[in-house]
């Protein structure tokens, strides 16, 4: 594909297929195209945290998903989105889901900066 919303749409085809790796290339590619692609960034995100379980790659995907909503004008919609994804981090039975849940939280409070990370 040669638009970003080929490679969305692909990524989603490939969830659907269960190839979790192949959707989450999708989503990469599709951000390195458009940058401030929020739902692309916020999928990848999602796509890592819970179908890849690689819980501290999504923190980064979060925040690069905070900032391209911030450049569109639509931080309370994100924050609203990192609420609820800070909930649902918290009840992961897993250690390696505290720091994402903390993270989120953050961003969930309009924090968009590097702390988020650490």
């Amino acid at each position: 594909p040669e638009d970003v919303e080929s490679y969305v749409n692909l990524a989603a085809a490939l969830g659907r297929r269960g190839d979790r790796e192949g959707e989450a290339r999708a989503y990469r590619a599709a951000v390195s195209l458009k940058p401030d692609h929020a739902a692309a960034w916020m999928n990848l995100g999602g796509t890592l945290a819970h179908d890849l379980k690689q819980p501290q790659e999504a923190i980064s995907i979060y925040c690069e998903a905070a900032r391209a909503f911030e450049q569109q004008g639509r931080q309370v919609e994100a924050m609203a989105h990192f609420r609820v994804l800070a909930r649902a981090a918290r009840q992961e039975k897993s250690d390696e889901y505290v720091p994402l849940a903390a993270a989120l939280q953050r961003l969930a409070q309009g924090e968009i900066s590097s702390s988020v990370i650490g």
